[in-house]
């Protein structure tokens, strides 16, 4: 048996509960088994790259995030049911997973069931050369009938800008995967759209750094029939700039986890810090991720989230709109 650092490494401090009129959104990609290999992180030991030793620190920190809905990327099919969701369920959670079409894990999005119901679902997902983007759209309701915020859109995205093993090694690539990426998001956006007024939340690895063509995208916003439904970063709204990093890739660290809200429904209040390299090598595990103290190539990140648009009338109703949408298949409770 491994001992876990992080259970008792700075990381890993409990948060308060969120104050009334808060909502606590968190984005966690969690580092799928598929590709929590030695040759790809050979700076990591292989005992800590496991996914028996990960999954425990991955939801240490789910439970102290203490977060009103958590959006998972790479979260594996296999263990998803038997497994995670039980161990979720026991925090307090319950959530849904949709698996990306030709692979092992995808998106889910969990919330708490004190003080939240599940009302639907929809999913945009993607074949072919696009089979690792996926989107799941999720409208909650709140058990309190008196709140002020009575309906919220949560959205788990994951985009990866080519299929696996797919990208195709010519001149162009570059140009070619920037379009695919662009498309994905255009139509996870559009989506978005069906959901009408709803006040919306999304929770990301969109795999791009600030200022990209499918960063710029999502601050554009929903595209609505007469205008666009501006999109507000959460690390850019409270700090003024997006983290330096969120991820370690091949090129370095990286910026690709955001939290986006509707402009006209929310006012962000706090950004979690990203830790430096120098805090994550302090905390002990080395500098590079994932590391025997952090489980995953990317941090968590969260955002304390503040409803400022009118007070809702308590129905089930989520638009007319959305009767056209064809339902696909999620994993659920």
């Amino acid at each position: 048996t491994l001992e876990h650092p992080a259970s008792r490494h700075f990381l890993f401090v409990r948060a308060p509960r969120p104050e009334p009129g808060i909502f606590r959104c968190v984005s966690y990609n969690v580092l799928s088994p598929q590709f929590s290999l030695s040759h790809v992180f050979p700076h990591c030991a292989k005992d800590f790259l496991r996914w028996n030793y990960r999954w425990p620190l991955i939801l240490k920190q789910i439970e102290f995030a203490n977060a009103d809905a958590i959006c998972l990327q790479e979260m594996p099919e296999e263990v998803w049911q038997e497994t995670c969701l039980p161990q979720l369920r026991a925090l307090g959670y319950n959530g849904l997973l949709r698996r990306l079409v030709a692979q092992r894990h995808g998106a889910a999005v969990c919330f708490r069931s004190d003080k939240w119901r599940y009302l639907m679902h929809e999913n945009t997902s993607f074949t072919g050369c696009d089979d690792r983007a996926v989107a799941l759209n999720v409208v909650l309701q709140a058990l309190d009938e008196t709140s002020a915020l009575q309906r919220v859109v949560v959205s788990a995205v994951q985009l990866c800008a080519y299929g696996a093993s797919r990208a195709p090694q010519i001149e162009e690539m570059p140009k070619m995967l920037e379009e695919q990426h662009l498309n994905q998001t255009q139509l996870i956006l559009s989506h978005l759209a069906l959901f009408g007024a709803i006040p919306c939340v999304v929770g990301g690895d969109i795999d791009a750094c600030p200022g990209s063509v499918v960063y710029n995208e999502f601050r554009r916003g929903i595209p609505l029939k007469h205008e666009r439904e501006e999109l507000v970063s959460a690390g850019l709204n409270v700090n003024g700039k997006e983290p330096r990093s969120t991820t370690f890739t091949s090129l370095g660290p990286e910026c690709h986890d955001y939290i986006f809200f509707t402009k006209r429904d929310w006012e962000a209040v706090s950004f979690w810090p990203i830790p430096t390299q120098g805090d994550v090598a302090e905390g002990g595990g080395g500098s590079r991720l994932p590391s025997a103290v952090l489980p995953s190539d990317h941090y968590l990140v969260g955002a304390d989230l503040v409803y400022t648009g009118p007070a809702m009338v308590r129905t089930a109703y989520v638009g007319t709109r959305l009767k056209k949408v064809k339902k696909t298949q999620a994993v659920r409770w």
